[in-house]
This record gives C-alpha cells, sequence and structure tokens, in this order.
C-alpha cells in the first residue's frame, strides 16, 4: 500500500501529465510477483498473483467498496520502481485502486447462462449424459477422476470399471 510520501515520489516520476491518474482513488497497493528465474515457477507465481489481485478486488467489493487494477505505464520505469521500492527481481502486475463508490453502477445487461455455456463432451464418455462437471480429483490425482453420479473412473487413457482403478502401464 503506498503511503502519503511514495505516493509523492510516483507521481514525480509520472510528471504532470499521468500524475492526476494516481489521486482517482484514495488506497493505492501496488501488485507484484516475485520472480525465480525458472520459467514455469515464475509464471505460476505471475499467474498466482493475478488471481490475488482479483480475489482482493472481490474482498474489497463485499465490504462496499470500489475497486479496479490498471497497470499504468510509469510503474515499468526505472524511477517509479525505485520511488516504490520494487526491487529488479519483482514483474509489476497492477496497481490496484480501492476507494468509495462515487455511485452505484447500473446493472449491467446479461444473456441468459444457456446462451453461452456448454459442456464439451468426455472423449470415451458417449451416453454418459456429458456429465463433465461432476468430476473431481481422485485422492492420486496422477491417475484421473472419478464422477461423483456412477462411481466410473476416468483414468488419462480413458474410462475404467467403477471399481478401484487399474495402476498405470
Amino acid at each position: 500500500m503506498l503511503g502519503a510520501e511514495t505516493l509523492a515520489r510516483l507521481k514525480d516520476a509520472a510528471g504532470p501529465a499521468e500524475a492526476p491518474k494516481l489521486d482517482r482513488a484514495p488506497t493505492l497497493v501496488v501488485a507484484s510477483a516475485a520472480l525465480s528465474g525458472d520459467l514455469q515457477q515464475d509464471e505460476e507465481d505471475v499467474c498466482a498473483t493475478a488471481c490475488a489481485i482479483y480475489v482482493v478486488l472481490l474482498a474489497a467489493h463485499a465490504r462496499g467498496l470500489a475497486g479496479y487494477r490498471r497497470t499504468p505505464r510509469v510503474l515499468r520505469t526505472k524511477s517509479a520502481r525505485k520511488a516504490v521500492s520494487l526491487p529488479d527481481g519483482e514483474r509489476f502486475l497492477g496497481l490496484i485502486h480501492l476507494g468509495e463508490p462515487w455511485s452505484e453502477p447500473p446493472e449491467p445487461e446479461r444473456a441468459p447462462l444457456d446462451a453461452y455455456r456448454f459442456v464439451l463432451p468426455e472423449p470415451g464418455l458417449a451416453g454418459h449424459g456429458g456429465a463433465v462437471a461432476d468430476l473431481r480429483r481422485t485422492p492420486n490425482a496422477t491417475r484421473g477422476f472419478r464422477c461423483l453420479h456412477c462411481k466410473l473412473f476416468v483414468h488419462s487413457s480413458g474410462p475404467q470399471s467403477a471399481a478401484e482403478p487399474s495402476a498405470p502401464s
């Protein structure tokens, strides 16, 4: 969360054209992911951080606050990174703006759920009713999924019997 001194340094780095954008909300939070150098781990961490940003926004909304995330260009500069103490080994993912709502947003028009929801058929599950949403991971998650409906076990190589799954070949 940016304090008054840090916000002032960030505004100086932003310049007169961009600084007013940093006054749109009373609370600003810099969101970043620490990078390890391992590409797979870094991808996981960036995705997890993006999810965490969304959780913060959902929690703020649930508490009656307004919020949004932006990626102002200034935070991609060395001077702004220094202003907010963002080290070189971290990837900036967003600036979260939080505050009291100015007004109640209008209810968005939405198409009925069935207009855009569809279930993909699961290979090898013909006649199973497409109950893909009912498939849950078994304790031995590396083997596949077990349907809670009919106890059918879906192995990574296709359906197995309702009994315990066979060992992978």
